[in-house]
């Protein structure tokens, strides 16, 4: 109603919203997900992941995420380590600003990967640190890979993540307390939360959808 009202699109009520899916080799077989053990790594450490475009409009998103680096050396935390995967005109003030507050023992820039859902399966958790610009597509990418994602509050996250318990953070000491219990989360919560996310973004649910669409359209025009 109010793109009708505010845009005068008088054909809105003939539209739907289909949503987003992810084409299935992006995505594991609900079977496949098993519970993060984080002693599996060498290093005995927690590898989180970040997918951000590092350019001045995500100069908030950088800040917050710079934040939180702070925060874990003010509290000398020796077990999480956070990779920054992402590429844009702000990339070598991100590195510089890493290696002049001698950061970079906690979040270490990887450069631009191509397939986010093998960084995905590689990490232990996904974060996000945005609270304006978030779509709510590596939401569903990294659920939809059996990991947990925790996110700042933001109208993404929101949506997506309303029926993940845990997902959304709301201080430093909560997201490295929800960080910390990722080895405590079970395969099956994991797999609770692709059904929850797959039942509004699976393939399945957004092809049903077009069809709807297309089947009152062939109706319309009889």
């Amino acid at each position: 109603q109010g793109y009708s009202e505010i845009f005068n699109f008088s054909s809105y009520d003939k539209h739907v919203i289909t949503g987003n899916a992810l084409q299935r080799s992006d995505v594991v077989q609900l079977e496949d997900i098993m519970s993060i053990d984080k002693q599996d790594d060498e290093d005995g450490m927690l590898h989180g992941l970040v997918l951000m475009r590092l350019s001045p409009d995500r100069i908030d998103d950088i800040n917050n995420m710079l934040e939180f680096a702070r925060y874990l050396k003010k509290i000398n935390a020796k077990d999480v380590v956070i990779d920054l995967f992402g590429t844009g005109d702000s990339v070598n003030n991100v590195i510089e600003r890493l290696d002049n507050e001698d950061l970079g023992k906690y979040i270490r820039y990887r450069g631009l990967t191509t397939h986010p859902y093998y960084q995905i399966r590689e990490h232990d958790f996904l974060v996000d640190f945005s609270v304006n610009h978030t779509f709510g597509m590596i939401y569903i990418e990294a659920i939809l890979n059996g990991k947990m994602c925790f996110a700042a509050s933001n109208e993404g996250s929101r949506d997506v993540l309303k029926d993940i318990d845990g997902a959304i953070y709301k201080s430093w000491d909560d997201l490295l307390t929800k960080i910390k219990n990722v080895p405590n989360i079970s395969a099956e919560t994991l797999r609770q939360n692709y059904a929850k996310i797959d039942a509004r973004y699976g393939r399945s649910v957004v092809a049903s959808r077009f069809e709807k669409l297309l089947d009152r359209k062939i109706e319309e025009n009889k």
